[in-house]
């Protein structure tokens, strides 16, 4: 049937041009250009202009949708970025009017005509079958309807049917024998269906499916059987088959021309239908219209795909009736307005109604207004429908509707929703409208305004709603609405998001009938006060037998939720009323009828005994309630959450956590004593950023008393007086606590207690945690300790991070903090600011883990002190602890007096030998370094104290023993003391071979501003230093300073690189690499740390060069000279005196004004520097060249340093390395064309010659030519000069001339001391017009691009008949380009 169709428009098109008059298809979009179906494309209704996802503001009024003149589509709503705050939309004040009134209709004796629906009527009374007799009146019918619908414009030519027209025009081709007959189809290939006696047609079959299509719109029909129109159309997951051969389905109804009657489907189905169109109004109907209805069909197995206002069972639904309907039908829009039931349900002179429907399909728009029962809801009614399908769109989407400014009531939706901006689980935004009595339990994703029942609500109404499906964090994304107006009586899931429009409930609460009751309750409360009679909207099936997990929406009395009897112990909910409820705890104490905390017991000391969470927050609130001393004890170990923190201590996102309930408040804080019995208490969850006095316990008050209590896997947050264990000790006791969770918060955070003041004690307590802080006074133990306040016998292991003052132990401090430890790196010291701690220290890792601690806490206490302090480390069982415990069963001794090795034990008396890591060989027990020891004439250097010792053997011993040599075994990390350089300037000068072996020693610090000769190396002569790096440390000194080498006499420094170390604050001789160099050779080195000095000789490799050589070095950081006084500061060597020479280098830094050397008498040559800085001077050598960073990032300049050198020195990895490496990959330049460098050898590049004949990536110059001049000619004959090929720059010439000076003279056998006599030339090329040839006058002239050029010049006898003999000589020619031979 469908090949019939297409075969049919096909041949009357081909026919168009011969038979004008009939002008078969001039509106069949199918044939004509693209730009052709857009003009014609049916208009969609108006839509108001969505309010951006970005943004939260006052809307203008919208204007009142038109049935025919609309555009093409809305604007796309784009979100925005986001302000820094979210301002509350701005109410406006309200028009007289409503903001889009429905047209009054007018009297229909005084209606304008309209020309579209005349045009219309015309194609209708064409006849359903074309004869012989009737022929010439469809004829002339036909040219009358082109002749009318000239007057129309694109939009109501779109809005017609041309059904008819089609049929009439192709039968009558039959006829005439233009079309084979058996290739077209005339309306009779659907028959007319029957009748029943209700006046409704009969709908049996495809073909009377297919024939209501066709139909007058105003007819009544009914379902009477299932249809199929095409069997299998999607696959399991709803997708459309791979390459459909399905029969296509013509939606009913146009905007012009839109269905008025009634459609019944009588519970029946369609399965089957697919339609695949780019146009507007596309659904099992197209336009529904006033008057119209559409009801109980379900629609299966189906495809829906179109532009705008597209639905599985309408597209447009304007003022008519869709209801009890349902579609599985998958539907797609490329515009807006697209839904699973109607894609627009909208005014027009009456409300459209969509109610009782039901959609299971997947819904998918890459636009706007996209939702599950109806994409846009415009000033009309959308009712208890549901969507159970997947929704996905851009902006403005939502489960039930995408865009609504009517009345959304009694719907839900149960799947996921996807969009950008505008997402909601019931309505994506809400503008205007109502929004009542809904639900959401799918999840809602997006990334702006996202709600879990509304996205975005602007001054609309909201109330009556909740949603337990899951919402994203983030910004403008809330449980119930993401964003607008406020809501009244909504509520939403503790787990699924927050919200400050709605209430949170927990699952609990879903599930036992509370929320279903207070949805209710608010009904009947509002309708008692109007005194109208309460109806049942919501109920839950609670208890026995089948149950609801969530409200549910019913009428039915069966679902009625009541709450439990005054009596009752428990506040339960039931679908009987006045029931009484005993409580039921599970094992955690949560009563699982009403979510109540299980009730702890009192011990005979008054001792609350705390056995499970529930106890625990049941003992919170009772202390929040006012009951501020009583006192509790822990009895087992508890858990709140299960893996809060990930294992670097992070909060573990997407899950969502019951939070704590503080115990004790600012104004209520804890008195009595909290025992926690040294057990833990795990996944303690608290996070608000708003909320100061935050910790296990909010705040404890004088007398009050923690003690023994572990917090572990746990996040604390909020914003200040912030800790894990206690926000604010107001003069209580924190004792034997410990915190190994994270803890976070602005001002006054800590590790342990963020606050302790008016007389506080902290005493043996640690951390274990990570602190952040974002204000001031943050610390591992205590964020500040005030006056007359004691922290004592601490220590923290935790990273601590904040703004000044900041300290490992404590922030600030006014009172006393003594004998307390911290690990070295979590902080730079122990109290950040106020006084400075008494007797604290920085340990090692090995310290906290060997014991060493421990046993100093436990020391600290005094003699005879009850055992407090241990740590498991060789116990019989094997298990040990990573820092000290609480635990006086773990007793930590150390070594017997004697021992080699001074380790400790869990066993008093005990000797040890080291036990040496084979690679740092450092005992793992004790932390002592083994001795140096030579091999093959070296010292091999594997530690850290192994480097001091070097460097002390050097400095300590005579000038004729300081020729020793030392090597690298491993990379070195420094510990932070302070670093004595190797040799002096004395007695102890460095004159042997330090080998870096290719590595690294990071962290070295002198910090010593009267020191000379400061470096790794401080004093050589006479030495090498090679191939070390020196890394992310600090030199400071008065002269002579370098990160490798602060002076250097006689020697060498070769393969040395400074990374990211600084020089600075010396006077004079501060260098990247070496501070003075004297007579040595400083080469292959690499700085890309800042040097800055005072006054003079500061250079990015070497500040003064004295008779010394600097090659193949480059600098990529700043050199900075800080007096204006001062002088001579350069990229590479700041003061070059007695010839020294730089070759091959090359500088990065914009600050110095001399890019290579700062002055002096040097040699430089091959060097580069960076064009960047626009006042610098650059440098006036020849061979000290500018390249820009372009250049630079190239490999250009990588390949000059290089500069065809087989052995390798420098690189270039080319897209990855900015800047020249030593060793780095080899840089290849291309051929013929040297514009680009490559990694690749023997790239061949192609000039490219502009018009001036410059090549445009190299800038060599185009010239090409070839002349051809004879060898040789007789006199009294001709010879031909030729120029062929011939290619120059556009304002150049090529001339041929006889040279100056020639004479055309030939001799006698070649002397002319014997005889010679005089010839001339003539140029005969033009035979009419020949000329003499003389010298310096071109005889032949050429220009790029022009063919093969030739002259003709003839060689005259002299007249003389006299001359016996052979006669020869020689003519010259110049070829020149220009004036240049």
């Amino acid at each position: 049937m469908k090949g019939k169709r297409i075969l049919s428009a096909v041949l009357s098109a081909a026919l168009l041009l011969q038979l004008s008059p009939l002008a078969v298809f001039a509106e069949d979009t199918s044939l004509l250009p693209v730009t052709a179906q857009t003009a014609l494309t049916e208009p969609a209704p108006e839509e108001p202009t969505p309010e951006p996802a970005g943004e939260e503001t006052a809307l203008p009024e919208e204007p009142a949708p038109e049935e025919t003149a609309v555009p093409m589509a809305a604007p796309t709503p784009e979100p925005t970025a986001e302000p820094t705050a979210t301002p509350a939309p701005e109410e406006t004040a309200a028009p007289d009017a409503a903001a889009t009134p429905a047209p009054e209709p007018s009297a229909e004796p005084t209606a304008a005509p309209d020309p579209a629906a005349a045009v219309q009527a015309m194609i209708d009374a064409l006849p359903d079958e074309v004869t012989e007799d009737n022929a010439a009146a469809v004829e002339q019918a036909l040219t009358d309807i082109d002749d009318a619908k000239e007057s129309l414009t694109d939009e109501e030519l779109a809005g017609l049917d041309f059904a008819r027209y089609d049929a009439a025009a192709n039968a009558l081709l039959a006829l005439l024998g233009e079309a084979p007959a058996d290739e077209v189809e005339t309306l009779d290939a659907y028959p007319t269906p029957t009748k029943d006696t209700d006046d409704y047609y009969k709908i049996a079959t495809v073909s009377d499916l297919y024939w209501l299509a066709t139909a007058p719109k105003d007819v009544k029909a009914k379902l009477t059987k299932d249809i199929t129109v095409n069997p299998g159309v999607l696959d399991d997951d709803g997708n459309l088959i791979s390459n459909p051969k399905l029969e296509e389905w013509k939606p009913i109804g146009t905007s012009n021309n839109p269905f008025k009657g009634t459609f019944d489907g009588q519970g029946h189905t369609i399965s089957g239908l697919y339609v695949n169109l780019k146009k507007n109004y596309v659904g099992l109907f197209g336009h529904v219209g006033k008057g119209g209805t559409v009801k109980n069909v379900t629609l299966a197995d189906s495809y829906v795909s179109g532009n705008i206002s597209v639905g599985g069972i309408c597209g447009w639904n304007d003022g008519g009736t869709v209801e009890n309907c349902t579609s599985g039908c998958t539907v797609k829009g490329t515009g807006n307005s697209v839904g699973g039931i109607c894609g627009s349900n909208q005014n027009g002179n009456r409300a459209g109604l969509v109610r009782n429907c039901h959609n299971t399909g997947k819904v998918t728009g890459t636009d706007f207004y996209i939702g599950g029962v109806c994409g846009s809801n415009y000033n009309s009614i959308l009712q208890e429908s549901d969507n159970s399908g997947k929704v996905s769109g851009k902006t403005e989407v939502g489960g039930v509707c995408g865009y609504n400014d009517g009345t959304v009531n009694g719907c839900y939706n149960t799947v996921e929703v996807s969009g950008e901006g505008n997402v909601g689980g019931v309505c994506g935004w809400n503008n205007k409208g109502t929004v009542q009595e809904s639900y959401n339990i799918g999840e809602v994703s997006g990334k702006n305004f996202v709600g879990g029942v509304c996205g975005q609500n602007v001054r609309g109404t909201m109330k009556g709603c909740y949603n337990i499906g899951k919402v994203p964090d983030g910004n403008r994304v809330g449980g119930v609405c993401g964003g607008g107006s406020s809501t009244t009586g909504c509520y939403y899931l503790d787990t699924s998001g927050t919200d400050s429009q709605g209430e949170s409930k927990t699952e609990l609460q879903f599930k036992n009938g509370e929320v279903a009751y207070l949805l209710q309750k608010a009904l009947d409360d509002a309708a008692t006060a109007a005194n109208k009679p309460t109806t049942q909207v919501w109920g839950q099936r609670i208890g026995t037998g089948v149950t609801d997990d969530y409200p549910v929406l019913s009428n039915d009395s069966a679902y009625t939720v009541y709450p439990e009897a005054a009596s009752s112990p428990c506040k339960g909910y039931s679908n009987t009323p006045d029931q009484k409820f005993e409580h039921q705890y599970d094992k955690n104490g949560v009563c699982s009828t009403c979510g109540g905390w299980e009730a702890a017991k009192q011990a005979a000391d008054g001792y609350y005994e705390i056995t499970n969470q529930g106890k625990l927050y049941w003992f919170a609130e009772k202390v929040r309630d006012g009951e501020t001393g009583i006192s509790a004890r822990l009895m087992d170990d508890i858990t709140l959450n299960s893996n809060v923190l990930n294992s670097d201590g992070e909060l573990n996102t997407g899950v969502n956590f019951t939070p704590w309930t503080l115990i004790g408040t600012n104004t209520n804080p804890f008195t009595g004593t909290f025992d926690g019995n040294n057990k833990t208490i795990s996944g303690l969850y608290y996070n608000n950023s708003g909320e100061s006095d935050v910790g296990l316990f909010g705040c404890v008050g004088v007398n009050g008393k923690v003690i023994n209590a572990t917090l572990a896997d746990s996040y604390v947050s909020g914003k200040s007086y912030v800790g894990g264990i206690c926000g604010s000790n107001m003069g209580g006791t924190l004792q034997g606590c410990h915190n190994t969770g994270t803890v976070s918060g602005n001002n006054n955070v800590g590790g342990v207690c963020g606050y302790n003041f008016e007389s506080g004690i902290l005493q043996g307590c640690y951390n274990n945690g990570n602190v952040t802080g974002t204000g001031n006074c943050v610390g591992g133990v205590c964020g500040q300790n005030n006056s007359s306040s004691t922290v004592k016998g601490c220590y923290n292991t935790g990273e601590v991070i904040g703004n000044n003052p900041v300290g490992s132990v404590c922030g600030w401090n006014g009172g006393t903090v003594e004998k307390c430890y911290y690990l070295a790196g979590t902080s730079a010291k122990a109290v950040g600011g106020g006084n400075e701690g008494v007797n604290c220290a920085s340990k090692t890792e090995l310290q906290f883990r060997n014991g060493a601690v421990a046993y100093q806490l436990q020391s600290d206490l005094g003699a005879g002190v009850t055992q407090v302090w241990g740590q498991r480390i060789d116990t019989d069982t094997g298990e040990t602890d990573e820092t000290p415990v609480l635990n006086g069963a773990y007793a930590v001794y150390p070594a017997k007096e004697g021992s080699i090795c001074k380790r400790y034990s869990n066993k008093p008396e005990q000797t040890f030998d080291h036990e040496y890591d084979d690679k740092t060989r450092i005992c793992s027990r004790c932390g002592e370094s083994e001795q140096l020891k030579v091999v093959d004439g070296y010292y091999e250097i594997y530690n850290q104290d192994q480097l001091r010792e070097f460097a002390n053997l050097i400095n300590t011993t005579s000038n004729g023993e300081t020729k020793i040599n030392a090597r690298l075994m491993n990379d070195i990390a420094m510990d932070g003391t302070e670093w004595t350089p190797i040799g002096t300037s004395n007695e102890h000068p460095f004159t042997g071979d330090f080998d870096g072996n290719g590595k690294t020693i990071t962290g070295l610090k002198c910090t010593k501003p009267n020191v000379y000769d400061v470096g790794l190396v401080g004093y050589a002569s006479k030495a090498t230093i090679q191939n070390v790096t020196v890394k992310d440390s600090s030199f400071i000194g008065n002269e002579r300073i370098g990160a490798v080498c602060g002076s250097i006499i006689d020697g060498k420094i070769t393969g040395c690189t400074n990374s990211y170390s600084t020089v600075s604050g010396g006077f004079y001789n501060l260098g990247g690499i070496a501070g003075r160099a004297e007579s040595t050779t400083v080469q292959r080195c690499f700085n890309s740390g800042a040097v800055t000095g005072k006054y003079s000789k500061i250079g990015g490799i070497v500040g003064q060069a004295r008779s010394a050589t600097v090659q193949d070095c480059g600098n990529t950081d700043t050199v900075t000279m800080t007096d204006s006084a001062g002088a001579y500061y350069g990229g590479i060597i700041g003061l070059a005196e007695s010839g020294s020479t730089i070759q091959n280098c090359y500088n990065t830094d914009s600050n110095t004004a001399a890019k290579i050397c700062g002055y002096g008498w040097c040699s430089p040559s091959n060097c580069y520097y960076l064009a960047d800085a626009p006042d610098s001077s650059g440098s006036t050598g020849t061979d000290i060249i500018a390249k820009t960073a372009e250049q630079f990032a190239s490999g250009e300049v990588a390949y000059l340093l290089q500069k065809g050198r087989e052995q390798a020195v420098w690189g270039q990895k080319i897209g990855t390395d900015t800047y020249p490496k030593l060793g780095g990959d080899k840089v290849y330049q291309s051929a013929p064309c040297k514009s680009e460098y490559t990694n690749t050898e023997s790239k061949t590049v192609e000039h490219v010659f502009g018009s001036d004949g410059i090549c445009e990536k190299c800038g060599q110059p185009q010239i090409a030519y070839t002349v051809t001049i004879p060898a040789s000619v007789e006199l009294g004959n001709t010879a031909t000069i030729t120029a062929t090929g011939v290619t120059l720059p556009d304002d150049k010439q090529l001339n041929v001339k006889v040279a100056e000076g020639s004479e055309f003279k030939v001799a006698l056998d070649g002397n002319p001391a014997l005889d010679t006599c005089e010839y001339t030339v003539t140029d005969v090329t033009n035979k009419t017009a020949t000329k003499e040839v003389t010298p310096l006058v071109p005889v032949l002239t050429a220009v790029s691009g022009e063919s093969e050029k030739n002259v003709e010049l003839q060689f005259n006898k002299p007249e003389s008949t006299t001359y016996s003999g052979t006669y020869t000589g020689t003519v010259t020619f110049t070829v020149s380009v220009d004036n240049k031979s």
